[in-house]
């Protein structure tokens, strides 16, 4: 949504979003330790969103470790080929021009 709004943001959907990420531009599975010291997070308050992003499948644990799941992934694609679309709808559009 554009322009001025009555709606307020979910602060506590932002930092489970700034966390997710944190966790997509990491090379390797981190501990919650490691997400802790680098995302600067209260364990506690970590573990509640890690545990969320667990559930609904955009994380995955890996012994202690977590790193993002396939379901980004598939997004990610799912995108890729709808630009994808797009850019070939327009190719046509503009051939048929020419």
């Amino acid at each position: 949504m554009a322009g001025k709004s009555s709606y307020k943001r979910i602060e506590s959907s932002v930092k489970t979003l700034q966390l997710l990420d944190y966790l997509m531009r990491q090379k390797d599975a981190l501990t919650a330790k490691e997400i802790e010291a680098g995302f600067g997070m209260a364990m506690g308050t970590l573990m509640t969103h890690l545990k969320t992003l667990e559930d609904e499948g955009w994380i995955e644990p890996i012994r202690e470790h977590y790193r993002i799941s396939m379901k980004m992934a598939i997004g990610w694609a799912r995108k890729k080929s709808q630009l994808e679309s797009e850019i070939e709808k327009k190719q046509n559009e503009l051939s048929s021009i020419t």
